[in-house]
């Protein structure tokens, strides 16, 4: 007869459930990196649509625009 572990967990459930948990640990911090860095692009999306636009709304920014987009031809 096999000895109960304490709670009635053998040394094999404890290792298939810690298992478990650090898979669900791992899924957790890929699911955060990536929606972080889905927040990064968003923040970096919205700081160049406002530079553009408070570029455009000038006559020098205007100039400095045109002047961008002749360097990415």
């Amino acid at each position: 007869m096999k000895k109960q572990e304490p709670y009635g967990d053998t040394a094999e459930q404890k290792r298939s459930a810690d298992l478990r948990f650090q898979r669900y640990q791992e899924r957790i911090e890929t699911e955060a990196a990536f929606f972080r860095a889905k927040l990064l692009t968003l923040a970096l999306l919205t700081a160049t649509a406002t530079l553009v636009w408070s570029l455009s709304s000038t006559e020098n920014g205007k100039q400095v625009c045109q002047i961008i987009s002749e360097i990415f031809r």
